[in-house]
């Protein structure tokens, strides 16, 4: 039985790709539509993409990192200012005499014109 060299055998993945979509696998098998060339820079576009997408995360996790630590200092900052007001404010309490004199009355003119 001699076998005919013309007749091309379909694989399981060729057969598949007809049964979705018989038209692209005429384009791809039949008419070889889709050079190397064709591929070659898909595929370039592609890891360029990926690239792209990489440094952008990147950049990304740089920024919520640097975000964290202006948060951080901000905190602190206004943790140190409230804990100095409250210093300043309790030093001027204990530097003021606790037993101050009673306020003086006011006296009215008639109190000064009748000598008391």
């Amino acid at each position: 039985m001699a076998l005919n060299k013309s007749r091309k055998l379909l694989t399981a993945t060729q057969l598949s790709a007809y049964v979705v979509c018989p038209e692209a696998w005429r384009l791809k098998h039949v008419e070889n539509e889709p050079s190397e060339r064709n591929i070659s820079s898909r595929q370039d576009r592609g890891k360029e993409m990926r690239r792209e997408w990489v440094q952008q995360q990147d950049l990304s996790r740089t920024l919520r990192f640097y975000a964290k630590v202006v948060y951080l200092l901000l905190v602190s900052l206004v943790i140190i200012v409230f804990l100095l007001e409250r210093q300043r404010n309790s030093r001027q309490y204990e530097e003021r005499p606790e037993t101050a004199s009673p306020p003086h009355s006011v006296e009215s003119s008639e109190d000064v014109a009748n000598g008391g």
